[in-house]
């Protein structure tokens, strides 16, 4: 029986202290007061995780927007060889007259609330590639089947062409994927028949007949882990568009676009925080200790024997049972509550 006792004392002289400390790592609370007395004030104002939750756009969410992309672009310039260890790499030269790299298009899944939301409706569904077309009710959305885009902008010679990579297997779990295959081989006969005409009006005409080869008017995107060190977060717009080749290999299907125009924007220097930039040139702290007691030093006693204490003991014990107690004092309290 007294084992039983003692077992059930330990239950519940840890418990409140468990529930203590994981309080205070929640919601991040600190007491002051006088003996006797607790206030507890949460510090919110500067809980970034918060204002992220609630959509708005803060100081410190701005801070930590620009944080992040910045470590994200310093990180790019090393490699890590395992085991903690990591170098940096040479830096390339940069052909400002050449832009070429590849980006991996896929269904974008919505943050956590949105996708919540669509459970058990039908949605909008968000593809890397965002495409205009001449017809809305198109009946192939290349958006949906491609699986990669390649860029190469000719500065010198202004020429702006893009690759879409699309699978020539179909997919068992997409009921278009079969028929949207057979039209782009059907588009590759098309193709192959139109390189024996000379005439690239006459080669135009017959690519007018083809939904896939003449209904694009636009396509944009965002650059997200792209190849050839191709920066993040930039968008890239390309306006009308000329079928210029297509072609089948390694169980894939590609068409190649030449456009009319194109324009690039960096979300980065949309998102360029002047606060945050200073405080890494002067190699702030990143972490600033927020004091709410006004200097008060708390001292705290046990209310039975009078022992001085630990506030953090006093604040879990007055919650808990009522008043503050050492440990010893809190000790008696239980077993004779347990008798």
């Amino acid at each position: 029986m007294n084992k039983i006792k003692k077992w059930a004392y330990k239950i519940l002289y840890a418990l409140p202290f468990g529930m203590k400390a994981a309080d205070n790592e929640i919601i991040g609370s600190q007491s002051i007061g006088d003996e006797g007395q607790s206030i507890h004030q949460q510090v919110s104002d500067e809980r970034v995780a918060k204002h992220l939750l609630k959509g708005e756009i803060t100081q410190s969410v701005k801070e930590l927007r620009y944080r992040t992309y910045k470590v994200d672009d310093e990180a790019k310039n090393y490699e890590y060889l395992g085991g903690g260890t990591a170098i940096k790499k040479e830096a390339k030269p940069v052909d400002t007259k050449r832009i070429h790299f590849s980006q991996e298009c896929k269904l974008v899944a919505s943050d956590v609330l949105e996708e919540l939301k669509r459970v058990g409706t039908y949605g909008t569904e968000t593809y890397t590639l965002q495409i205009s077309y001449d017809n809305p009710l198109v009946k192939f959305k290349l958006e949906q089947f491609a699986n990669q885009i390649d860029v190469d902008i000719n500065e010198e010679t202004k020429d702006v062409t893009t690759t879409l990579h699309f699978s020539n297997i179909p997919d068992g779990y997409e009921k278009k994927s079969a028929p949207f295959i057979n039209e782009l081989k059907r588009l590759l006969a098309i193709y192959n028949n139109v390189q024996l005409i000379s005439d690239k009006h006459m080669a135009d005409e017959v690519y007018k007949h083809n939904e896939i080869a003449s209904s694009m008017i636009s396509l944009n995107f965002t650059t997200y882990k792209a190849t050839n060190d191709e920066p993040d977060l930039k968008v890239y717009s390309f306006i009308s568009p000329s079928l210029t080749k297509v072609e089948e290999s390694n169980a894939e299907i590609r068409l190649t676009f030449t456009w009319e125009t194109y324009d690039v924007n960096d979300l980065k220097a949309k998102f360029f925080d002047e606060k945050m930039a200073k405080k890494y040139e002067t190699k702030e702290a990143k972490n600033t200790a927020i004091d709410i007691s006004g200097g008060q030093v708390r001292v705290a006693h046990c209310e039975v024997c009078g022992k001085e204490i630990n506030t953090y003991d006093a604040d879990v014990t007055k919650y808990t049972y009522g008043k503050a107690m050492c440990k010893d004092c809190l000790q008696k309290y239980l077993l004779t509550e347990l008798k």
